[in-house]
């Protein structure tokens, strides 16, 4: 990824058709043994989160956060890791780090762009439990996320994002700081997103894999929208049901 001048110019994703429907295929078998309905995908993540507004204690509340993260990415087709496993012991990547907050979510799925075909997808994400603006420091350990986990796997393509309750983003520093690649979504766009599933789900349709995920990343760093409004992202992700 490249930055001038206000520009940025980034890999295009190649999605071939044996990609999609695998990747839809295998969600939707995960979808359909493991719920009784369609409205149940929604259950988990909506508990998850009250638990984590209703927790007092930091350390709870952070911990409760992480797993709605991967609660509710898991429902679009991701793996999610966090805690640290055996292969992890000779590595610099940890999920444990003191604060919390490190989330991975893989797809270990072959990615071709016009560039190369990496091995696998991941998004480093720092999730923040607070409801308040999002500063510098966030920026900070998303970055510091990410570079480990390209170290770990260095042959995958990678995002990088902030999940907060925050309706508010970025705060001054954290605007100054997050270009080109760091992008903010709180809560309200991933709930937005679940519900927009298990509508697709419902009725059949194609749904929301990790690809739509990773063609909805680029396409706000490539507007450098790094706050994207709930609705925004919603559109964004119907448009490229239709196109993918």
């Amino acid at each position: 990824m490249t930055y001038s001048k206000g520009v940025v110019k980034t890999f295009q994703i190649i999605v071939i058709p044996e990609m999609k429907q695998l990747l839809d295929r295998t969600l939707y078998d995960f979808l359909t043994e493991k719920f009784h309905t369609p409205h149940n995908i929604l259950d988990e993540p909506y508990d998850l989160l009250n638990e984590t507004k209703k927790a007092t204690d930091d350390e709870k509340k952070g911990e409760l956060f992480e797993l709605f993260i991967g609660s509710v990415f898991t429902r679009f087709g991701f793996s999610s890791r966090l805690k640290d496993g055996i292969r992890e012991r000779c590595s610099n990547l940890t999920f444990k780090r003191k604060g919390g907050g490190d989330v991975a979510l893989f797809c270990h799925f072959p990615i071709p762009t016009d560039k190369q075909t990496y091995h696998g997808y991941a998004i480093a994400c720092e999730g923040k439990a607070t409801e308040n603006a999002i500063g510098s420091k966030a920026v900070g350990q998303a970055r510091n996320l990410c570079k480990k986990i390209q170290e770990l796997y260095p042959q995958y393509f990678v995002h990088t994002i902030i999940m907060s309750q925050s309706p508010y983003g970025y705060d001054s520093s954290g605007r100054e700081q997050a270009p080109p690649e760091v992008l903010h979504l709180n809560t309200k766009t991933m709930l937005n997103l679940l519900d927009l599933q298990k509508k697709r789900l419902e009725k059949g349709l194609l749904l929301i894999t990790p690809v739509h995920v990773m063609l909805l990343l680029e396409e706000l760093i490539k507007n450098q929208d790094f706050n994207p409004k709930p609705e925004k992202v919603v559109e964004i992700v119907e448009k490229l049901l239709e196109s993918y």
